[in-house]
């Protein structure tokens, strides 16, 4: 009986790591990217605490980075736009992309960057890049920076997280296809209607980083049940005998 016992403590902390592992989680941030002349909304699912490095190469655009210098990557075009990449950053223009993240519903200029070297910046807590959090909202908007500027730098249109990624589980919008992902990489205007620069065409854009998260979910949930069985069979020997 004491041994029985003791197989099912084994059992039971063999499940609750795996529940564990399980739940190591994937988040969803909106991404907001105010280009020229038009905008666009994405909905990106990122492991939790990715940097905004990688979180942004998890979306649907094309992006153009410098080498990664002491201060992380910079980023210089998107979708062709913007500027060139040089040996320690972005070829320095009166426009560039400027950073932001949602905050009380008003854009605030990122004071750190992507990638730096170091821990997490978050809104209450020094850090030396962006990590991603559930419901965050990230801005990118190509323009003059905030201290350029006598007034306010190019700052993105205003989309709540709800109106970016409740976008995602919406019956009446559509899931794009891989090919049509690809289509949008090569092409570099943005999803959005061009006949009224306030109105962006809703579409649900399934992320590289998506697709790896529904094959990681489905490997933990085979190895949990794998492990389910095998510790059914050891009971099942431990009882016998």
């Amino acid at each position: 009986m004491r041994r029985l016992n003791l197989d099912l403590r084994k059992f039971r902390n063999i499940i609750v790591l795996v529940l564990c592992i399980n739940t190591a989680y994937a988040v969803e941030v909106g991404l907001v990217v105010e280009f020229p002349n038009n905008t666009y909304t994405e909905c990106l699912t990122v492991e939790e605490a990715s940097s905004g490095y990688d979180t942004l190469r998890s979306s649907s655009l094309d992006l153009t980075w410098s080498d990664k210098t002491v201060w992380g990557h910079a980023l210089c075009k998107i979708n062709g736009i913007g500027n060139k990449p040089t040996l320690s950053g972005c070829e320095w223009k009166d426009d560039v992309w400027n950073f932001y993240l949602l905050q009380d519903n008003r854009w605030t200029y990122m004071p750190v960057g992507f990638d730096a070297p170091g821990s997490c910046w978050y809104p209450h807590k020094a850090g030396t890049h962006y990590c991603a959090k559930e419901g965050d909202v990230i801005g990118l908007a190509y323009g003059k920076p905030p201290m350029l500027n006598k007034k306010e730098g190019a700052l993105p249109k205003l989309f709540t997280f709800d109106e970016i990624c409740k976008q995602r589980n919406d019956s009446s919008v559509f899931n794009m296809s891989r090919a049509t992902i690809t289509s949008l990489r090569e092409n570099s205007t943005p999803n959005v209607k061009q006949d009224s620069p306030n109105i962006v065409e809703y579409a649900t854009i399934v992320s590289p980083a998506a697709d790896n998260n529904f094959i990681r979910y489905l490997t933990f949930g085979l190895v949990g049940f794998t492990v389910t069985i095998i510790g059914i069979i050891i009971l099942v020997i431990a009882k016998q005998r």
